[in-house]
């Protein structure tokens, strides 16, 4: 493990600021290790951080492994959802590890800004390369507040045009471009809107979460939301969901001529349902949906993957008849 880190060191160069942080690996594929977490003090305050048993670690500098650990870390914790959270940028900076905290805060400060842009320039020749730009173009720079996140676009811009780059093997250096160009088209036009475009497409939810206020501003993009819920082991599943959850009665409509075009895709029918009834409340709106709901309910289904639809549709309709009896008594 060790050797891993002073290799993975080695090759990055980068130092930012001296910072307490754990530097250990948990990424899948990658050298593993327990995911040391940062304490609170009685205040709530962040601590030292320490190890499972307690000890404190020593102070290591915030360089590549540093970066690294960040990105893994986010990694390893979000791999139980098969790194559904395609919106992580619009997350709470809370819900983050502490030496991402730590980073992001200190985002504006020259040094920090120097060391970040370097790592995201540098051109990518391993897969250790990879991610820790990784970690400092998703992790980082990727949740800064707009006015920060303006420091980076040199940088970015540099990221962008990797495009034609040799990838090293089993990872995607186009894809870490089409990234920086999201978030330059993020910094670009401010008030710009828009719904994933491609699995990654972090900067979309952060346009739909930070911009999209009214559901009359949401409507353009529910179609294109909706087209997500074909696959949940797709990234951008879950923001979808979260997304089309904040204005469900835009949902309705479009789900009926998706029912009525869409019958050959039984699996992503049944992800439609399953969304509806998570988030939409029993009632009216189902009950425009009530035809749709017997169609489904009475169809036969021979893809095993869609094998689940009627059912699904048969517990909607029992559920919307106990509803309706109950508000009539």
């Amino acid at each position: 493990m060790q050797q891993w880190l002073r290799q993975v060191q080695s090759s990055s160069g980068i130092r930012l600021f001296p910072a307490r942080i754990p530097c250990i690996n948990t990424g899948p594929s990658r050298p593993k290790g327990l995911r040391h977490k940062l304490k609170l003090d009685s205040r709530g305050a962040q601590g030292a951080a320490t190890t499972p048993s307690g000890k404190p670690l020593r102070s290591k500098p915030l360089d590549g492994v540093a970066l690294h650990w960040i990105n893994t870390t986010n990694t390893a914790m979000s791999d139980a959802a098969v790194s559904q959270d395609a919106a992580r940028p619009d997350s709470g900076e809370s819900s983050l590890p502490g030496a991402q905290q730590e980073v992001i805060r200190r985002a504006a400060d020259p040094s920090v800004v120097s060391s970040v842009s370097s790592t995201l320039s540098k051109p990518i020749k391993t897969k250790s390369d990879f991610f820790v730009v990784c970690a400092a173009l998703d992790d980082i720079v990727s949740h800064l507040p707009l006015a920060t996140l303006g420091l980076y676009r040199p940088a970015l811009e540099t990221l962008a045009s990797a495009d034609s780059a040799p990838s090293p093997e089993g990872v995607s250096v186009p894809s870490l471009a089409a990234r920086a160009r999201d978030a330059i088209r993020f910094i670009d036009n401010p008030d710009l809107v828009w719904a994933p475009q491609h699995k990654l497409d972090y900067m979309a939810f952060r346009s739909l979460s930070e911009r999209v206020h009214t559901a009359e501003q949401m409507e353009p993009y529910v179609d294109e939301l909706l087209g997500w819920l074909a696959d949940p082991n797709w990234p951008p599943y879950l923001g979808c969901q979260k997304q089309l959850a904040r204005f469900p009665e835009l949902t309705i409509g479009p789900i009926q001529e998706t029912i009525l075009k869409e019958g050959n895709d039984p699996e992503w029918l049944l992800h439609i349902l399953e969304f509806i009834e998570e988030y939409v409340p029993v009632g009216t709106l189902w009950k425009r949906i009530e035809p749709q709901l017997i169609q489904l309910a009475n169809s036969e289904i021979e893809d095993e993957e869609g094998i689940e639809l009627p059912e699904a549709a048969q517990r909607m309709l029992r559920l919307l008849k106990e509803t309706g009896e109950a508000d009539a008594g």
